[in-house]
């Protein structure tokens, strides 16, 4: 009973402390994030931080991704499980951050950098599926590229909010002068083609390649909708850069 009782108190804790202003798509505020609500208190009861969290849902996603590359249909329907497992973790790790009041930008790059790679890994592991199932090496230059599209925009979005954050670092140390920077708008405003997209054809397709043996074709899906993202997301990138980043800089090479 002491379980029970101390499981419902966190429980309430971890649902109440939570912004309902910010709960996401349809199948996140009616699936992920309740049942996330739900299992977070176990891991409390475990004592985990949540970089620890964090740490393991990564493990638990590189071990599904290992397991549907395989090409084995029973293995990948575990690999499958695994990584929808790791996630429904990825909302687990924020509310125990919220539990302990233990939010950190430390936190931050670790989500932020295991979801990188979770995700450019993803079409590489399906990828390898095809090849073993059909003996095709095109599946497998295809997932590469696939990946390289992922992580090329990763690194586009990385650079474009350094440069961002260094404007507003030398204006704050006064080493931009005479230039308005409050005429220059700093924010970055994510297009039509957001990436929520590739998220929900991930989280809705997945399971039903694997169960139905259709892998092939949810890559040549997942290609498609990957080259328009990034396509998309670079451009507009690089189109806001041209108004955000054009502020004149002293070259520190400069005589």
């Amino acid at each position: 009973m002491g379980f029970l009782k101390k499981y419902g108190e966190d429980y309430h804790i971890v649902k109440e402390g939570f912004s309902k202003n910010i709960m996401g798509g349809w199948y996140t505020r009616f699936l992920m994030r309740p049942t996330s609500f739900l299992i977070t208190p176990l891991f409390i009861s475990a004592k985990l931080t949540p970089n620890q969290v964090t740490v393991l849902r990564f493990f638990i996603g590189v071990t599904g991704l290992v397991l549907i590359a395989s090409g084995n249909y029973v293995l990948s329907l575990w690999g499958c499980a695994l990584y929808y497992t790791c996630t429904l973790l990825d909302y687990v790790d924020g509310n125990v951050a919220r539990y302990y009041n233990k939010a950190t930008y430390l936190g931050k790059f670790l989500d932020g950098t295991f979801d990188c790679f979770l995700t450019a890994a993803l079409p590489l592991s399906l990828a390898c599926s095809c090849y073993f199932t059909t003996g095709n090496v095109l599946y497998i230059f295809v997932g590469t590229g696939i990946s390289f599209m992922c992580l090329f925009s990763f690194f586009i979005q990385s650079k474009f909010s350094f440069y961002r954050n260094w404007i507003k670092l030398d204006k704050i140390e006064g080493k931009i002068k005479n230039f308005e920077l409050e005429n220059i708008d700093l924010s970055y405003t994510p297009g039509f083609f957001s990436s929520a997209l590739i998220h929900n054809y991930i989280i809705f397709g997945l399971g039903l390649a694997v169960i139905f043996s259709v892998n092939e074709y949810f890559l040549l899906g997942l290609a498609i909708i990957s080259f328009l993202w990034s396509v998309h997301f670079v451009g507009s990138h690089f189109i806001q850069a041209k108004t955000a980043l054009n502020v004149p800089r002293k070259s520190r090479h400069a005589s």
